[in-house]
């Protein structure tokens, strides 16, 4: 009677070292390439950075209020009569008539074809603090688009990851998978074997079997998500969505020491929170709204300003009524609300309630990251905890078979008691590839909770 060996291939996140040769033909990529290609190519980062340029170009236009704006006229205008300076029907009186045509034309203007041009200035003095406000809300309101811009990045990059230890977890599973039907297989072959030999039944040959069934429908399902997952992960990176995208870590054995490449960090709560850009961003708008508030409070206030100019037209009365001339003008004006201060109170009042809400919410997400921060914390320690146990049970699982193989071959044990020892030890791997999962999600979570992102070179 020849019973073939079967033997234990060493597993932790890849148990059967190949690829397909389709799969050789890709170029893999690693986490850091992943973030770059979704930091280049992902479409809500483009629109928060052309957020940000939009505001720059706001910054500059506020600042044009600073200087005196300029405004300049012109046109030309027929009317179909010309002007009489003089009425003398009314200086003369009957008199008029007997007055020469020559003398009245001296005294009228004509008005076939007037023109003007002018030239204008207003230099603001005193608008109450308004502009100075204006300008710093602009500043204020890139600020607040810069860390959008870092809450967006921080958003696509857990969608990367997510996206990514998917399909190293689907991959690992796909060669559990394989690697458990292949010890199924010779299972079935040498059970069919010693039923022709009559040592077995054919109860145990049916046993092997369904085994086997059950094991091709899961590696069925595990390739139809890795094949749906390697798509997702090429949109979230910007890339067609039906291109196959193959990973760095699909063809390593064993993942990164998680205790090694995340400590904890020893900063305070209040100092990880800081660092979040949700903060930064809430912090933006109640100082936005402390200068909407400092903006109402400057309609109620005077409003001073230097004006001046030039005017010429033609005819024009300060030279000659046929030639073009002109005049400047220079002069200082005030404005003063009166009716508008009633209504700029309730202005006043409401930009005050606004700012007090966004200093609750501020005060609100603080505690809410303190919460955030420590259940990371402690999902990376109890994911650090269940990687070590994961690791053992696979040892522990890896010896069982290989003595149960080992037993059965000389015969000591029945068949059912090789099959369990296969299946626990696809459970034990299984478990472990979640476990290494976990483990780098956990750590993805904490770094992201106390506010530091991926370096994209």
């Amino acid at each position: 009677m020849k019973i073939s060996t079967w033997r234990t291939v060493p597993v932790t996140l890849a148990f059967i070292g190949f690829f397909g040769s389709s799969a050789k033909a890709q170029t893999f990529l690693s986490l850091d390439s992943c973030y770059r290609l979704a930091y280049e190519r992902n479409k809500e980062i483009a629109v928060a950075r052309h957020e940000i340029l939009a505001a720059g170009h706001k910054i500059q236009e506020v600042g044009v209020n600073f200087f005196p704006q300029l405004n300049l006229y012109g046109g030309v205008v027929r009317f179909g009569k010309d002007l009489q300076l003089v009425n003398y029907d009314k200086l003369l009186g009957p008199l008029s008539p007997l007055l020469p045509s020559m003398i009245k034309d001296k005294t009228k203007v004509d008005m076939s074809n007037l023109q003007f041009a002018a030239v204008s200035a207003v230099q603001p003095l005193f608008m109450g603090g308004k502009i100075i406000a204006g300008m710093q809300m602009a500043q204020e309101a890139k600020c607040l688009r810069e860390a959008m811009l870092e809450s967006t990045e921080a958003d696509v990059y857990s969608a990367v990851d997510e996206a990514y230890w998917q399909v190293v977890a689907l991959s690992s599973k796909s060669r559990l998978s394989k690697a458990y039907l292949s010890l199924l297989n010779d299972a079935a072959k040498d059970v069919d074997l010693l039923v022709e030999q009559g040592i077995a039944t054919k109860v145990d040959a049916l046993a092997v079997k369904v085994k086997q069934s059950e094991a091709e429908v899961m590696l069925t399902r595990i390739e139809h998500g890795l094949m749906l997952s390697r798509m997702l992960l090429a949109q979230r990176c910007g890339l067609d969505a039906g291109e196959a995208v193959y990973v760095e870590d699909e063809r390593t054995d064993r993942l990164p020491n998680q205790s090694k490449d995340c400590q904890v960090s020893t900063a305070s709560l209040s100092e990880l929170a800081e660092r979040r850009a949700e903060i930064r961003t809430l912090k933006s708008a109640e100082k936005i709204y402390a200068l909407e508030r400092k903006m109402q409070s400057a309609d109620m206030l005077p409003h001073i300003a230097l004006i001046g100019g030039y005017t010429v037209s033609s005819p024009n009365k300060w030279a000659s009524l046929d030639k073009l001339g002109g005049t400047y003008h220079v002069g200082l004006v005030m404005q003063l609300p009166l009716t508008g201060l009633i209504s700029g109170v309730f202005k006043h009042r409401e930009a005050t309630e606004k700012l007090l809400i966004r200093k609750l919410e501020t005060d609100d997400a603080r505690r809410k990251i303190h919460l955030q921060i420590n259940q990371c914390q402690l999902k990376l320690d109890q994911a650090q905890k269940q990687l070590l146990s994961s690791q053992l049970n696979k040892d522990n699982a890896d010896e069982n078979l290989r003595y149960a193989q080992i037993a059965y071959k000389e015969g000591v044990v029945p068949l059912i008691n090789l099959t369990q020892a296969q299946t626990a030890w696809q459970q034990a791997a299984d478990a472990l590839i979640e476990a290494q999962i976990a483990s780098q999600m956990a750590k993805a979570a904490y770094r992201r909770a106390i506010g530091i992102l991926p370096r994209i070179n």
